[in-house]
């Protein structure tokens, strides 16, 4: 059995980063499905599957960059802007669950919808910082 030394345990970090932002982005189609009654139009529910594809090309690209090149910031960021965006999506309609939907059912829903627009902002930061360090992770 060998044992992962030095910096090559970070590779390891990859695969539940991976799997915990699918995991979310499951949970936020899960839930949009059932205020899918509540939601007024079909181009909202176009817009979280167009989402939901931003996701997985984030969080899988991110994924084989930090896998591969550990000292590459780009997968990293990358990685974190998948994350948000299925975390803003998650908190979104946690919080109309809760507040519109079935009021009262879900507890904190108010403090779920302040977390999806803190969540907003975080998904779209890391962006600009992609494009700084773009193509070799380090600044110009």
């Amino acid at each position: 059995m060998t044992v992962l030394a030095g910096p090559r345990w970070i590779g390891v970090v990859t695969w539940p980063l991976a799997g915990f932002t699918v995991l979310v982005l499951v949970a936020a189609l899960v839930l949009l499905g059932l205020d899918g009654s509540s939601t007024s139009a079909a181009a909202r529910i176009g817009l979280y599957c167009a989402a939901a594809v931003a996701v997985v090309i984030y969080a899988g690209v991110g994924h084989l960059i930090a896998s591969r090149r550990l000292d590459n910031v780009i997968g990293w960021l990358l990685c974190l802007v998948g994350l948000a965006l299925a975390a803003t999506m998650l908190c979104e309609q946690y919080a109309l669950r809760g507040l519109a939907v079935a009021p009262g059912s879900l507890p904190a829903a108010e403090v779920a919808g302040w977390l999806s627009q803190a969540t907003f902002v975080l998904t779209f930061a890391p962006l600009l910082f992609v494009v700084l360090l773009f193509p070799d992770g380090r600044l110009p």
